[in-house]
Parts: structure tokens; C-alpha cells; sequence
């Protein structure tokens, strides 16, 4: 779908299926599985890292097939729609995976996110999961800018690390 200035948009789907639990659903937990979630995840991967031979998308691919990433909803995300990290030393110790994404249940229901959003969702946060290369342990992969886009609106590609971000959404369109 496009918006009147001609920007591409996604809609929420019919699908119930991806529809955000509901507060009730968590019953007294902050935390719900969701095979939905997981199964989606899997395609991000198949689809977006699985064909590409790069490092990280590898790196990603290989902890998704050994069971390395966990995916949920979380009951209410504050400020941040979903989130990959590294759970505490303790709780891996105790059989966390080594990576957990969460989804913020909340936003997903007030923004309508169905199976693209949801997907777009997932792939931003699978991004993240990576290995330090100086350490060699599990790590959290930077966003490649941060940026306003009035910043490069007023004043360009001023940086470096904006340049791949521009030529991005120039390909987009």
C-alpha cells in the first residue's frame, strides 16, 4: 500500500494469527512463548540470512539452527517496541539461550503489526545478535547509524556511517 505522498507502507493483515496476546494472556508473567513468533522468526531467517554469506548474517543463521535465539512477547515494552539481548550470566547458566527477542505485545496490538510488521520487526532485531569479535563471545551488533532524518535532510551525508543508510533508501525508493 501507498500513503498520498507516495511512501510505501505496511498494513496489518487478516491473519489472526499474528495478532499480540493480550494483557490476560500473560497470566502473572512478564514473558510468553508464541510458536506463531518463533515460526515467523524462522522464516526471517530462511529468507533474509540463510542465502547470504556474509559473516553476520551466517553468524545469525547458525544460532537460529542450534537453537541459540529465543523469541517472545513481553507484556508492555515502555519505550522500545522489541529488544535483543544477552540474558544475565546467571540465567543462561540455568538454560537460557544465549540471545532473547522480545516483542512488546502492547505496541504490536496498538499499531495494528500483523505477519510484514511483525516480520520487519524480527528481522531488525535478528540484526543484532552477533559474536565480538575480540572476546569471541556472544554480542549485541550496533545499529549501523543513528540519525535523524532531518539531519541528512538539512545537511546531507555528513558521515560516514550515513552513506549506506542513504544509498538504502534510495534503493528502496
Amino acid at each position: 500500500m501507498t500513503d498520498p505522498e507516495g511512501v510505501s507502507v505496511l498494513i496489518a493483515d487478516e491473519d489472526l494469527r499474528y495478532q499480540a496476546p493480550l494483557p490476560g494472556d500473560f497470566g502473572q508473567h512478564e514473558f510468553v512463548e508464541s510458536e506463531v513468533l518463533r515460526e515467523l522468526a524462522g522464516e526471517v531467517v530462511a529468507e533474509f540470512f540463510e542465502p547470504r554469506e556474509d559473516w553476520q548474517h551466517q553468524t545469525v543463521s547458525r544460532a537460529w539452527a542450534s537453537g541459540d535465539i529465543t523469541v517472545l512477547w513481553k507484556l508492555r515494552g515502555g519505550r522500545a517496541l522489541a529488544k535483543c539481548m544477552l540474558p544475565p550470566a546467571l540465567a543462561r547458566y540455568l538454560g537460557a539461550k544465549t540471545w532473547l527477542i522480545w516483542v512488546a505485545a502492547d505496541h504490536a496490538r496498538e499499531g495494528a503489526y500483523g505477519r510484514e510488521k511483525l516480520s520487519a520487526v524480527l528481522h531488525h532485531e535478528l540484526l543484532h545478535v552477533g559474536i565480538d569479535i575480540a572476546s569471541g563471545k556472544p554480542g549485541i551488533v550496533p545499529h549501523d547509524a543513528e540519525v535523524f532524518a532531518e539531519e541528512i535532510a538539512d545537511h546531507g551525508v555528513w558521515r560516514d556511517d550515513l552513506l549506506p543508510l542513504v544509498m538504502a533508501c534510495r534503493d528502496v525508493g
